[in-house]
């Protein structure tokens, strides 16, 4: 019998497994190798075009659209110049991305709908990467060009270019890179070896230097509670309050006193002071109340009536007056 958990990979603190929810009908003889791969979000179309650095006249590149499911949508060979990146915009429209700048835009079906170019500068320099990301503006295109520089362009649709500042230290493509959009303003976060940048409009900010010692405690530290705040609450979890006034008590209290303190919380208070009397009263006494529990009482009167009343032997002996 298999383990329910067989399938089942951890992921930090967390654990995800796949299921297959259906079988792609496209038939790839070669898979995804030498392709650029296009998926749209959120179970969009999948744009595949293989080997896209080929540029012999005789055998040019497949463009290839697909739906989800692996149903092929369009196809037609690449005429154009050689491509960099592709991605699909918020409307399922794919952005071919070439070399020189220029981005080509096709619908669903694979048919041109228009082209426009991120500036004279990239022509010259050309581009090495690009990225297409979606932003509350709409989509729009960030490439580093061959001078290694970032040109940005929020939305497509209302084309308005950005060149961001030179990043230090930076030849050619940086380590690793990504477009972020927080608070409505688009930015750049890069890495170059171990130093990691923000870029924006006005200025490159350097985040952290020397991230490779800084990575090893800054996650833990992160991820934990300060040590002053941790000591609290594991106290507080373990011993009750009560519990925990009680042995600062003891250092000044005697024990005696203690004692008495811990019988309270126990027994009633009528059955304390039973204790505390018998310290002063005499063993002979101590027992009288305790037959007075198992002697009726009309026998316990008796002898306090023999107290007050002579003798009927002795009344008897002395006769009359």
């Amino acid at each position: 019998m298999a383990f329910i958990t067989a399938n089942w990979n951890p992921l930090g603190e967390a654990f995800y497994r796949k299921t297959e929810l259906y079988e792609m009908c496209w038939s790839l003889k070669d898979g995804l190798r030498d392709s650029l791969v296009a998926a749209a979000p959120y179970g969009g179309p999948i744009a595949l075009l293989r080997e896209p650095h080929r540029r012999s006249p005789s055998s040019r590149p497949q463009l290839e659209i697909y739906s989800a499911s692996g149903v092929s949508l369009a196809s037609f060979a690449w005429k154009s110049g050689p491509v960099v990146h592709l991605g699909w915009s918020v409307s399922d429209e794919l952005l071919c991305i070439q070399e020189d700048g220029s981005v080509l835009i096709y619908d669903l079906f694979g048919s041109f709908k228009r082209h426009f170019n991120m500036g004279l500068e990239v022509v010259q320099s050309q581009v090495l990467e690009a990225k297409v990301f979606h932003s509350p503006y709409g989509t729009g295109i960030a490439i580093v060009t061959g001078s290694a520089r970032f040109t940005l362009a929020t939305n497509i649709d209302e084309l308005k270019l950005r060149r961001l500042p030179e990043v230090p230290g930076l030849q050619g493509k940086p380590t690793s890179w990504l477009v972020l959009s927080v608070d409505r303003q688009t930015k750049v976060l890069l890495a170059v070896g171990p130093d990691l940048f923000i870029l924006d409009n006005t200025a490159c900010i350097a985040v952290v230097r020397n991230c490779v010692y800084t990575a090893q405690w800054a996650p833990s530290l992160s991820k934990k509670v300060p040590r002053e705040r941790r000591r609290a609450p594991s106290l507080s979890k373990k011993v009750p309050r009560e519990r925990q006034r009680a042995p600062s008590l003891s250092k000044k209290v005697p024990r005696d006193r203690q004692r008495a303190h811990s019988l309270s919380k126990k027994v009633p208070r009528d059955r304390q002071r039973a204790p505390s009397l018998s310290k002063k009263v005499p063993k002979d006494r101590q027992r009288a109340p305790s037959l007075s529990k198992k002697v009726p009482r009309d026998r316990q009167r008796a002898p306090s009536l023999s107290k007050k009343i002579f003798p009927r032997t002795v009344h008897e002996a002395r006769g009359p007056d």
